[in-house]
């Protein structure tokens, strides 16, 4: 597989699921936060190695979650705000509403701002 990149750096978040194993598994690389909402409890998972691009060997975090998880929420660097507590604060709202309560909190415009929210439904 080739992988080409349009900018020096970038960042890398992946979200896998294996049917066959029922797992979930996120890769992170150089992005922004990550949070895993279970149901009472929030998990903030930060990438650990530099954006691809800055350095020659690619180091993926490969992080394992949960089946309990309900929720997640991915966020570019951008979102400088406390996700877990306006996620704690709105736990009983939709993920739209969540999402909305972080850009309102959001005070400053510094970088590009991106966030996706998923939610996990079980069969």
């Amino acid at each position: 597989m080739l992988l080409f990149l349009a900018c020096t750096y970038n960042t890398l978040d992946l979200l896998e699921y294996d049917s066959y194993l029922n797992e979930l598994v996120l890769y992170k690389n150089g992005s922004g936060n990550s949070y895993v909402l279970y149901k009472d409890n929030v998990d903030k998972l930060n990438s650990e190695s530099l954006p691809l691009g800055i350095v020659d060997e690619i180091s993926v975090n490969k992080i394992l979650i949960n089946n309990s998880v309900e929720k997640i929420i991915l966020t570019s660097d951008g979102i400088n705000v406390n996700v877990s507590s306006i996620i704690k604060e709105n736990s009983k709202k939709t993920l739209k509403e969540m999402v909305e309560q972080i850009f309102i909190q959001q005070k400053t415009i510094e970088d590009d701002q991106t966030i996706m929210a998923i939610s996990v439904i079980k069969n």
